[in-house]
């Protein structure tokens, strides 16, 4: 979130320039140079925005791929303990086998 901040504060920057520069030059008034600046304003900001996008778009995806991936793990040792404990009347020493002497109860 650090970029939006260094995009926020470049576009201030160049608005500030902009208006600044729009009235220090009299040769026109000062709405006709601020709407002649309009055209790098505004590509300034699609440019933002997609950037932004883009690196919302990278978080969630990492995000959902972090989640997934718990969830997959989760699951996936909650049914090996179930089968564990279904079959460990049929081969004991087998099942106590599988973990070290600190982790059984």
């Amino acid at each position: 979130m650090n970029y939006f901040y260094i995009i926020f504060t470049i576009f201030t920057i160049i608005l500030w320039y902009l208006i600044i520069h729009s009235s220090v030059n009299h040769e026109n008034l000062f709405l006709d140079k601020f709407t002649n600046k309009l055209g790098i304003i505004s590509g300034f900001i699609a440019t933002a925005a997609l950037y932004s996008g883009y690196y919302l778009n990278k978080s969630n995806v990492s995000l959902a791929e972090k989640n997934v991936t718990f969830q997959i793990i989760d699951r996936g040792w909650i049914n090996i303990n179930h089968k564990i404990l279904e079959y460990y009347k049929l081969c004991p020493n087998f099942c106590d086998s599988l973990y070290f002497s600190w982790q059984k109860k």
